[in-house]
């Protein structure tokens, strides 16, 4: 079994928690980490109205006021779904939709297998005899007044708090062990492969805000990319260890609630630890199980139209019926599916109810797995090669991929061109929370393709001939030089593939007429999203965001601790040392050089200050703070949040 917990741990006692929020379902895993003991990682395997499920669904009830009444498996009982219209409560479904970023949204004519014409791999492949149903897809409303960061923050309270009461069930002193260990646990949360710093500051907040981590809650807190999560669960596998090898090229595909997460990774070695890592970057599709349901709705009112069925209460009970066992046993082998929604006694053959029974051929269901079958076989498509090298085998995870038709598509497809696909029978696990402890304990990827380009925007010199520099405004800063601002500097393009501990040391200069102004450094991080090849300019003329540039984010670091070895220089130059008489008349002004180094290729954008002291390089910490939504939208004025005394550019 290629499992790198088989050494035992070395580092101070802890608890490490990982926490997969699905659109549909969510689970918890954690692991008790003590000196001189091999990690175990424990799946939470029990919920309230789930006794023996290790998932529990990702529900929240919320009453007119606003506040949580009820979690997971607690809003589908028969009790409850009694009194919901009567006390008026709202139901929040499928709410990490709502975090999804605009390019993630669903988009029935701008699919990914409609943009690769078709898919073409030397597969027996055969379509079904009706047209695929294309989901009439919306994301289900918030309840009032009630906003996203208040879902999150109340459904991981209670998989925190439910976490805690099994944990102290289940284990010898749990509760005490809990108690003294919360304060210090390492949390993974799973993300999907297509968010960036804008959901994760949603996220982070939400955990902040529950309260139950105790202090710093941010200095404990990594995403992880679900995919790669998944990963490191299907590697625990038996039957992975019989063709993984240094140099082995394999896909991985994590077929969620709502998005298809679809990456490509070579194998490194495999002793003394497995080492992954990613090369190209990843396909991630709206294709989940949610997209089947929406399409099964669809198909249900066509169906059931002119019917005394027709009501939208009984087309929600029989979707809701479709979802939990039509769905899940449908092999698109010619059966006839049966849905049980009333009384034996009730017929209507020309909608197709028998026997309380609507029935649906073997054709029309699948129908309403097409659209989502053909986008994921596209994505998956797209993640077998590199250059002339294919990947060997393909790994299945999520919980749409427990389809037995999804699978028949899969082997049907990808078996002929010599494609193997592994998959895992154990249906009861949330493998993206178990995947994301394991992350933590051995980290096993160490490269990842960069998901966005990014860059700076800098001041540069003023060039007289240039017509582009003599549209923008003047800046004359105290060494006497003239600049213009909103100049693109690259730091890294989408897609290269860099080791997970690489930074970029960007220099910066920095100038002030008073030496106490010297306190904290902002720099804006950049990405660009556009075609343009090689753009000069990130700001126009009026230094607004051009088209295609995002301010994504903010560095600040702390620059007073390089006052003690700064110079004074004489204003308008650009060396001549200051006298006493030239600060007294204030002629005077400090130039300091660091640099802000940034690690793109981690879990999340971070960076770091250094600077050069008598020779030796020094350390301090950089924060990176989210942009505002309105600032770094296009067209938003770019802040300079610099004090004025001081300029700053990169060198």
């Amino acid at each position: 079994m290629l499992n790198t917990l088989t050494q035992p741990y070395t580092g101070a006692e802890r608890l490490v928690i990982g926490i997969d929020v699905g659109t549909t379902s969510s689970a918890v895993s954690l692991s008790h980490l003590q000196p001189g003991v091999i990690p175990i990682i424990r799946t939470v395997t029990s919920w309230p109205d789930s006794p023996t499920e290790s998932k529990l669904p990702s529900l929240v009830l919320f009453n007119s006021s606003g506040s949580p009444v009820a979690f997971g498996a607690e809003c589908l009982t028969p009790a409850v779904r009694r009194i919901i219209d009567e006390a008026e409560l709202h139901l929040a479904k499928w709410f990490k939709l709502q975090l999804h970023p605009r390019q993630m949204q669903f988009d029935a004519t701008a699919t990914l297998s409609t943009s690769l014409g078709g898919l073409n791999l030397d597969s027996s492949e055969t379509q079904t005899t009706l047209a695929p149903i294309v989901p009439d897809f919306e994301v289900p409303p918030l309840p009032l007044h009630v906003t996203i960061k208040r879902v999150y923050s109340s459904f991981l309270a209670y998989l925190l708090e439910h976490t805690r009461s099994w944990f102290a069930e289940h284990t010898l002193e749990g509760g005490e062990t809990w108690n003294r260990l919360i304060g210090s646990a390492q949390v993974v949360m799973a993300i999907p492969d297509g968010w960036d710093e804008v959901q994760q500051a949603v996220m982070k907040e939400a955990l902040v805000e529950t309260g139950l981590l105790g202090d710093e809650v941010e200095e404990r807190l990594d995403f992880l990319r679900e995919a790669e999560a998944s990963v490191h669960f299907a590697l625990k596998g038996e039957e992975v260890c019989e063709w993984l090898q240094p140099g082995a090229l394999f896909t991985a595909a994590d077929l969620g609630g709502s998005t298809i997460d679809v990456c490509l990774y070579r194998c490194e070695q495999i002793s003394p630890t497995v080492q992954l890592k990613e090369v190209k970057l990843s396909e991630s599709v709206q294709a989940g199980g949610v997209f089947v349901d929406r399409a099964a709705q669809t198909l249900v009112k066509a169906k059931l139209d002119g019917s005394r069925f027709a009501s939208a209460e009984k087309i929600d009970r029989i979707v809701s019926l479709f979802e939990e066992n039509t769905k899940r046993r449908f092999t698109g082998s010619g059966e006839i599916s049966y849905i049980k929604f009333g009384d034996s006694c009730i017929t209507d053959r020309p909608h197709g109810v028998s026997m309380g029974r609507l029935s649906l051929s073997s054709a029309e269901v699948e129908s309403t797995f097409s659209t989502c079958a053909n986008e994921i076989l596209a994505a998956i498509q797209q993640q077998l090669r590199m250059g002339s090298e294919k990947a060997s085998h393909v790994i299945i995870t999520g919980g749409f991929g427990d389809s037995p038709y999804l699978r028949a598509r899969l082997r049907r497809f990808l078996e002929p061109s010599g494609f193997h696909l592994v998959t895992s029978d154990d249906q009861s696990k949330k493998a993206v929370a178990e995947g994301a402890v394991r992350w933590q304990l051995s980290q096993q990827v160490t490269a990842r393709a960069v998901r966005a380009s990014y860059g700076a925007s800098v001041a540069v010199y003023y060039k007289h001939h240039d017509p582009e520099h003599r549209c923008r405004s003047l800046h004359t800063w105290p060494d006497g030089l003239q600049r213009v601002y909103g100049a693109w500097a690259p730091i890294v393009e989408k897609g290269a593939v860099l080791h997970t501990s690489a930074s970029f040391p960007e220099s910066f200069v920095q100038q002030t007429t008073k030496l106490g102004a010297l306190t904290d450094f902002r720099e804006n991080v950049w990405i660009y999203e556009g075609d343009e090849p090689d753009p000069r300019w990130c700001e126009d003329e009026s230094e607004l965001a051009r088209p295609g540039f995002v301010r994504r984010a903010e560095v600040i670091a702390d620059l007073s601790p390089l006052r003690f070895i700064l110079e004074p220089i004489q204003k308008g130059t650009v060396s001549t040392k200051a006298t006493s008489q030239d600060i007294a008349r204030g002629n005077a002004y400090w130039l300091a050089e660091f640099e802000i180094c940034l690690f793109v290729a981690q879990t999340s954008l971070k960076a770091k200050l250094t600077w050069m002291e008598k020779g030796i390089q020094r350390e301090g910490p950089a924060t990176v703070v989210l942009v505002d939504s309105a600032d770094r939208s296009e067209g938003a004025q770019v802040c300079r949040r610099l004090p004025a005394d001081v300029v700053a550019e990169r060198a």
